[in-house]
């Protein structure tokens, strides 16, 4: 039932993503709903839950370290087979029929194996958690369904009212790029929301301390370079750019879960010197006007809509 409200309420439209606990019954549902749909484990439940079957494992941190990085602190899926081989080796042989079940499951929670699906980043499903604990109250027994309502409308309200401060900040206020001297962050503060745009200074000033060496190509217009904060060059990636499309691609693939460039790309742009974020790159859900124009877009069907219905009046 909750999928086809999800479907419903998206008019028809699979969503990319969608976060559960570990509910089997939901996840059968969303592959027979939306076989489309990368389906994916919540992290926030997975770190509670798993902690009944650690056993004596609880209180070994360096365990519990590990089992973390296997979560969200691995670069590439050959860090994580590494890594959970390795853990295997320690700490494997006290739970193995569950350490097995966990791991038949490690593409839908692995954020390793998931870098090439769009998430926004999102990590759990916590903010319906949120969510819900924003809606809920010390209910009593004579607690009737009117006072329920009253307290739901006045959040909903609430909701609202911060809602419109917020697409009123965005479209108002511009961030401190605007005295920067760097062409590439009055851009960024043009185009993006205050919030996406402190994700993209910090981006950006990973970029300027980062280190870059080049590798050579037999395509002339086909640059690589290999990227990382290291001057050892530990943990780095590959960017590929190609200068007749201003195509730019990064073995992280923080764009293609998240929408944003990574600092990786942004340190190249920087050698090119390419002052404004290439439109290819601008998700419009993360520009300063993308309500906006949410809005417009209704207000234009609606009359439209309304054209339509005075003109059928006139012929009557």
């Amino acid at each position: 039932m909750a999928t086809r409200n999800i479907q419903r309420a998206m008019c028809q439209q699979e969503p990319k993503t969608i976060f559960t606990d570990q509910d089997k019954a939901m996840g059968n549902a969303i592959e027979k709903v939306f076989p489309n749909t990368r389906h994916r484990l919540c992290l926030w439940h997975i770190e509670k839950n798993f902690v009944s079957h650690f056993g004596s494992l609880k209180t070994n941190e360096d365990f519990k370290n590990m089992f973390k990085n296997c979560l969200m602190g691995c670069q590439n899926e050959s860090g994580f087979e590494e890594l959970w081989a390795k853990m295997m080796e320690l700490y494997g042989h006290e739970k193995k029929e569950w350490f097995e079940q966990v791991y038949d499951q490690r593409h839908k929670w692995c954020t390793a194996l998931n870098r090439d699906m769009f998430s926004a980043g999102i990590l759990s499903s916590q903010r319906s958690e949120v969510t819900n604990k924003a809606i809920s109250f010390n209910a009593k027994a004579t607690t009737n369904l009117f006072e329920f309502y009253h307290i739901f409308e006045q959040t909903v309200k609430r909701w609202r009212s911060n809602e419109t401060s917020d697409n009123f900040r965005n479209r108002t206020e511009r961030p401190k790029a605007v005295k920067s001297k760097s062409k590439l962050l009055k851009h960024a503060a043009d185009v993006y929301t205050l919030a996406l745009y402190n994700d993209f200074e910090t981006e950006y000033e990973w970029a300027m301390a980062s280190f870059l060496r080049a590798f050579a190509t037999e395509n002339s217009q086909l640059k690589l370079f290999e990227v990382s904060p290291e001057e050892d060059f530990t943990n780095s990636h590959t960017v590929a750019y190609d200068e007749a499309t201003t195509e730019l691609v990064c073995s992280c693939q923080c764009f293609t879960e998240t929408g944003m460039l990574c600092f990786h790309i942004i340190r190249v742009m920087h050698m090119f010197s390419i002052f404004q974020i290439p439109q290819q790159y601008i998700l419009k859900r993360w520009t300063r006007l993308a309500k906006s124009a949410v809005w417009e877009n209704v207000q234009d069907k609606d009359q439209s809509q309304n054209a339509r219905c005075g003109h059928h009046g006139d012929m009557q």
